[in-house]
């Protein structure tokens, strides 16, 4: 069974098609799911903070 992640505008960002969740995201999310996580790969949004990309399945509301 493949699992995904469920992201939001509040928790996550697409930039140029690499999505990027926040910090709290990352520690919210299963083992399974994090290891999708590429945590040398990040960026600092200016209201989010840090934000880590998230190279596994997911599906994103724009709520």
């Amino acid at each position: 069974m493949s699992k995904k992640v469920n992201l939001n505008s509040s928790n996550s960002k697409v930039i140029n098609g690499t999505v990027f969740v926040t910090a709290l995201k990352c520690h919210e999310m299963s083992k399974m799911l994090a290891e999708e996580i590429q945590h040398g790969n990040n960026i600092t949004h200016p209201t989010l903070g840090i934000m880590y990309q998230y190279n596994g399945k997911f599906s994103r509301s724009n709520s």
